[in-house]
């Protein structure tokens, strides 16, 4: 056990290697009982403030001679940063042997890929991490500027929507969008958009839904490549003319990498399994998951249904985090907004959770005052076939909203055809 002796005796000969590396040092790194109980004592004089020395300590375990033959073994030809994590990498060996070992005893595939999940995550939260010096940082910056000037400045995932894209630069990796509605209101139709939008330009995409089941999402997506009705298709009601028409316009959309997931399993550790897969298999970069309130989190069942939600969220927002990809998570808003005059919607009328809005990086919202007997907005332009998407929340981006067309027959959102008569809302950065 040289590496837990080295560790103590550093510590006891120079205290601020404690208070440097405090988080990754505890009593799980020391075999011996003896050394245990050591560090134990050390730890606690630390939070009492006072100086662990050989005599206190000594004094306190019973056996200062033990604690002198410590300190005197101290070896100076490595550093303690090197003890430390050779001592690391014998508790994280240890961890994985006990790890595997339960899982031989998970019966449930599903609890089985949760505990891989949670192994990962337990083994990484220990591995020692050196230092970045800020000099690194601003390499990447200068790195990520360059990158960018190719893209000319475009940096996300599309959205097909032009003033959108303008507005927010894309969906960007690493995001997770909240994008919510009332009910009816195009939420699903302008995710699909989006989902088609970024297919067609390369970026794999993955969608989730626990409403649709696989024909109907997929019938949407050929109404909207095609300006074809989705309920006269699925209805069979089209001329043999009109289904040779949808063949020829199908080649564009089948070549995109569009995966589309049904599943009736709606916890949040089966759809995260598959997410994972997904990105590894795939390498998907954009997620729909259609949608949050229809997820529950089994691991969580004495909490309210508050709690789950933003716990869900969080766990959405990590994993976009974690694997560098975007998760555009469909939300339903609460009765408060219907019950307004003009019907709309504000980011405090996310169902559920207010901390649906702390995780997000952007959350959009859709409104379509035709739908509440409007016939004109503020700035007198007609509202008939329109709709406003409003950005209520833009980590990094700012708050306004953009004006959008909206096809009732094909269930699709495009571009204003007459851009000229209205301006987008600028960002207004909220600091």
């Amino acid at each position: 056990m040289t590496h837990e002796t080295q560790i103590l005796s550093y510590l006891l000969d120079d205290p601020r290697h404690y208070n440097l590396h405090s988080s990754l040092l505890h009593e799980g790194l020391f075999a011996k009982p003896f050394h245990r109980k050591v560090f134990a004592t050390y730890v606690a004089l630390v939070k009492a403030d006072q100086t662990p020395n050989l005599v206190n300590i000594g004094e306190q375990v019973g056996d200062i001679e033990g604690v002198n033959k410590i300190i005197n073994a101290i070896n100076y030809n490595s550093t303690f940063e090197q003890w430390l994590q050779l001592a690391t990498n014998t508790y994280r060996e240890k961890k994985l042997e006990q790890s595997l070992l339960k899982l031989i005893s998970i019966k449930s595939i599903d609890d089985k890929l949760e505990e891989l999940r949670n192994i990962a995550s337990n083994l990484g939260e220990t591995r020692l991490s050196e230092p970045i010096p800020i000099q690194a940082h601003i390499a990447d910056v200068f790195k990520k500027i360059d990158e960018n000037k190719t893209k000319n400045g475009f940096t996300g995932f599309t959205t097909g929507l032009e003033d959108l894209d303008d507005f927010t630069n894309g969906l960007q990796p690493s995001d997770l969008v909240v994008l919510a509605a009332d009910t009816s209101q195009g939420k699903t139709a302008l995710a699909l958009g989006i989902a088609r939008a970024a297919g067609h330009t390369g970026t794999p995409v993955a969608i989730y839904s626990f409403e649709m089941n696989t024909t109907q999402l997929t019938a949407r997506l050929m109404a909207q490549e095609t300006r074809t009705s989705a309920k006269q298709m699925l209805l069979g009601h089209l001329s043999n003319e009109e289904i040779q028409n949808l063949h020829n316009q199908m080649g564009p959309l089948t070549e995109c990498p569009i995966y589309i997931e049904e599943s009736k399993n709606s916890s949040l550790n089966h759809l995260l399994n598959s997410m994972h897969g997904m990105v590894l298999r795939k390498g998907i970069r954009l997620f729909v998951v259609d949608y949050l309130q229809l997820l529950h989190n089994s691991g969580n069942k004495h909490k309210t249904k508050e709690q789950e939600i933003g716990e869900i969220a969080r766990e959405l927002k990590n994993f976009a985090k974690a694997t560098d990809s975007c998760v555009l998570l469909l939300s339903q808003l609460n009765r408060n907004q219907s019950k307004r005059v003009n019907g709309e919607p504000k980011l405090s009328d996310l169902r559920d959770s207010g901390q649906i809005e702390e995780a997000a990086d952007v959350v959009l919202l859709i409104y379509r005052p035709e739908e509440y007997g409007l016939e004109t907005y503020p700035d007198h332009q007609p509202t008939r076939g329109t709709a406003e998407i409003i950005i209520a929340k833009g980590r990094n981006i700012g708050i306004g909203n953009t004006r959008v067309s909206f096809d009732k027959q094909h269930i699709l959102f495009t571009d204003l055809a007459d851009t000229h008569l209205y301006q987008p809302k600028k960002p207004k950065v909220v600091s």
